[in-house]
């Protein structure tokens, strides 16, 4: 399953120095209503497939949580920017948090659906810098 969000959500990744102790489990995942009420703040354009992000967000957690979405065929990025938020119109959770290690930072995960079968994961810390997952690895 961590593979699967990798290769589908987690393109992007955050190259980070360190951190002095790993962060605690946060108490709950972003809620789909938090998720809905921010909707997506860029699109991403990656290998001819666009995602929908939000950098940090707390949403309705104590936590800051980075936010993808994707991938979607568009034709241009206002075209991307519409098929991520009719995406977010639509999400289910799936589960979480779930821990994860993105580049040796241990990460929280929390898991989502849209009823098309998009992909989307919230990921805390917030990912300070976003570059593509899959151009490095």
């Amino acid at each position: 399953m961590k593979l699967k969000v990798i290769n589908t959500i987690l393109f992007l990744s955050l190259s980070q120095f360190s951190f002095a102790t790993p962060p605690e489990k946060p108490n709950s995942c972003p809620s789909v209503s938090g998720l809905q009420a921010v909707g997506i703040s860029e699109v991403i354009k990656e290998n001819g497939l666009w995602y929908g992000a939000v950098r940090s967000n707390s949403y309705d957690t104590n936590d800051q949580w980075t936010f993808a979405i994707g991938a979607f065929r568009a034709t241009n990025e206002n075209d991307a920017k519409q098929q991520a938020l009719h995406a977010v119109d639509s999400l289910i959770f799936e589960r979480g948090p779930i821990g994860i290690d993105i580049e040796g930072q241990d990460s929280w995960v929390c898991l989502y659906k849209d009823r098309s079968g998009h992909s989307a994961a919230t990921i805390t810390p917030a990912m300070a810098y976003l570059h593509s997952w899959i151009a490095h690895h």
